[in-house]
């Protein structure tokens, strides 16, 4: 080659930080390169040095590289592209115009490095800040000192503060009370021992909003372990906040129902004799008596006893099926208000308002019964110091669609509103939000164990309906009771019990229960039915008397909850000797025995304890196939 056309620097050129370099003629032809390039194409340097450039690339390619060259020729510039002419590979790629004396471009030097691990970790970067940014949760970085460096738009809709405002502002101005301030102290010392942190507190935005934040902080570190600061993640917990005290009301519920579960046996047991003797004294006492007027009250208080203990147990559990009936729940009030008023202090006046035409509600009476009394005795009880005014409102009520927000779970409709407002302290902000917990109570533990209003709450529920409460302290309070409007007659009273028919044939009976209290009231009412009744208190017992007289009953009533032997187990003896025994079973735990177990037995009937004459008059006479007796 003549000497005006070698470059002004001679072969092997020098690689800095590229991968490949290489001196070509303009034409493409080699003039020096590394010993890199040859070997990675797969050639010798001797074949690789005085070839075509171009002729070891595809064509698609070798036309890509020929346009760059083309170009530094054309302006006699250096130029540096992206070569991503192979696919899967990046090249960062500089060519350099090599000028002879005469200022021509006598070769082009080619430098080229390979940066596709370079490039695929800046994607993975921008993937990764990416999804920082856009997190539901808010991310704060934050230096040694825990002044914000860096925060997500999570952060900004969070907490209302912008970049700019947040940006340099330290993390401990975000816990504003004592408590709070104190837990971040604590994850402060934690932190710089180079532990993590993670614990919850309530977020005051800048609008005054207050949110439930689960957080959980971590040191940043860098090579060997050096601490740059500090990663605060925040997390909108306020709905799971809501669930878990749900769930923790709900435990509530089920403790409250298996401990009244625990009492149930033995407190209907009980009132079983109160009811069966009260009906048999009802029977036989003469109209003139001046006794008979205080029997249906006793009557009436046992029953209402006997639903109390039906709602504590349906606190732990969930209820089947309702039998609501239409009423009028201002004769309900009424009743409720008469009873009460004597037992209220002298300055406590009672008042009803009825701002409706019909205030027919469909719901179990027995239930609205506990409702009324509970808030009536809770006012009561507000103004028993100074006196007042309990007032029952009861007013028409429609609820739409759009009042889900106020009547959450509330199905459109029409609904009778019952208003008990009294004009007694108040109740406080705080007390609000817990008044509906079980075992909460502001009263002394000697006036009340804070059951009432979760009762309440529960029975409401389950009729369908909704409580709701009103209060400012020194402004009395206002408990508003939703329940679905009837649209159906009022349900006739049952006449009561005086005279029954005599049957065609009188069953004889085999009764057995452990309680000998409501053998000997049972065994009283079953003879002043007319039924031959003979009375056994344990199983061995019965099961002795049938042996002796295997065809001497046509029904056996057993309790099922027993001592050594339950009563399907005495059924199922009693059927070996004979089949087909008409069997009926009784138990004042209703809900713990399988209903699947009853049904595969051959039991023919199941009473839930305690009960009264009618229930088991009707129940003898079915399974016995007599018609139920006319009441005169």
């Amino acid at each position: 080659m003549p000497q005006s056309c070698q470059p002004i620097f001679s072969p092997p050129l020098p690689q800095d930080h590229n991968d490949y370099a290489v001196l070509i003629r303009p034409d493409g032809r080699i003039l020096s390169c590394d010993k890199a390039l040859p070997r990675r194409l797969g050639v010798g340097l001797k074949e690789f040095i005085g070839a075509d450039i171009y002729s070891f690339f595809d064509p698609g390619i070798a036309v890509v590289r020929k346009k760059a060259v083309a170009a530094a020729l054309k302006t006699g510039e250096s130029l540096r592209y992206r070569d991503e002419s192979k696919p899967g590979r990046v090249y960062d790629t500089r060519i350099l115009p090599v000028f002879d004396k005469d200022d021509r471009i006598s070769a082009l030097a080619i430098f080229v490095g390979d940066i596709s691990a370079e490039e695929r970790g800046k994607r993975e970067r921008r993937k990764l800040t990416a999804g920082i940014e856009q997190s539901v949760d808010a991310v704060i970085i934050a230096d040694m000192d825990f002044n914000i460096e860096y925060v997500n738009q999570s952060f900004e809709a969070m907490t209302g503060y912008s970049r700019r405002e947040a940006f340099g502002r330290n993390l401990g101005t975000f816990y504003k009370t004592p408590k709070q301030e104190e837990n971040f102290k604590m994850c402060v010392e934690l932190l710089t021992k180079g532990e993590s942190c993670s614990n919850r507190f309530l977020l005051v935005s800048k609008n005054g909003d207050v949110c439930v934040c689960d957080q959980s902080v971590s040191p940043v570190r860098a090579r060997y372990g050096v601490i740059l600061g500090y990663v605060f993640v925040w997390r909108d917990a306020t709905q799971v906040s809501k669930l878990e005290k749900q769930l923790r009301q709900a435990q509530k519920m089920e403790a409250i129902g298996a401990l009244a579960s625990g009492i149930a046996h033995d407190f209907n047991n009980i009132l079983g004799p109160i009811i069966l003797h009260t009906e048999l004294c009802l029977s036989k006492t003469s109209e003139d008596d001046p006794n008979r007027a205080s029997l249906p009250e006793i009557l009436d208080a046992a029953k209402r006893a006997r639903a109390l203990v039906e709602q504590l147990l349906h606190l732990g559990r969930s209820r089947g099926r309702d039998t609501p009936i239409p009423f009028r729940l201002s004769s309900l009030v009424k009743e409720c208000t008469k009873l009460l008023a004597p037992g209220f202090s002298p300055g406590i006046r009672i008042r009803l308002q009825i701002e409706t035409q019909s205030d027919l509600t469909l719901a179990d009476p027995d239930q609205v019964h506990q409702v009324i009394l509970n808030l009536a005795t809770n006012a009561a009880d507000a103004m028993k110091e100074f006196g007042g005014v309990l007032t029952f409102t009861i007013s028409g009520q429609t609820i739409g669609e759009s009042d889900w927000s106020r009547h959450p779970g509330l199905p459109a409709g029409e609904y009778i509103c019952l208003t008990a407002s009294d004009t007694g302290h108040g109740i406080s902000p705080v007390c609000l939000k817990k008044i509906f917990e079980p075992f909460y109570s502001t009263k002394t533990r000697s006036r009340g164990m804070g059951l009432g209003l979760s009762v309440v709450q529960n029975i409401v529920a389950r009729m369908r309906g909704s409580i709701s409460v009103e209060s400012e302290p020194g402004l009395g309070a206002s408990f508003h009771v939703l329940l679905p409007k009837a649209h159906t007659p009022e349900a006739e009273a049952l006449a009561p019990l005086h005279t029954r028919r005599p049957l065609r044939k009188t069953p004889r009976i085999l009764f057995v229960d452990d309680e000998e209290a409501l053998v000997g009231s049972l065994g009283a009412a079953l003879k002043g039915l007319g039924y031959a009744v003979e009375c056994r208190v344990t199983a061995a017992e019965a099961l002795g008397a049938f042996l002796r007289r295997p065809d001497g009953y046509d029904l056996v009533m057993i309790d099922y909850f027993m001592p050594h032997m339950n009563g399907l187990e005495l059924a199922r003896e009693l059927w070996r000797v004979r089949p087909g025994l008409s069997v009926v079973l009784f138990s004042a735990y209703a809900d713990k025995i399988p209903a699947r177990e009853l049904e595969d037995s051959g039991i023919k009937a199941f009473l839930p304890k305690p009960f009264d004459l009618e229930s088991l008059e009707k129940t003898i006479a079915a399974v016995c196939g007599e018609a139920t007796s006319t009441k005169s």
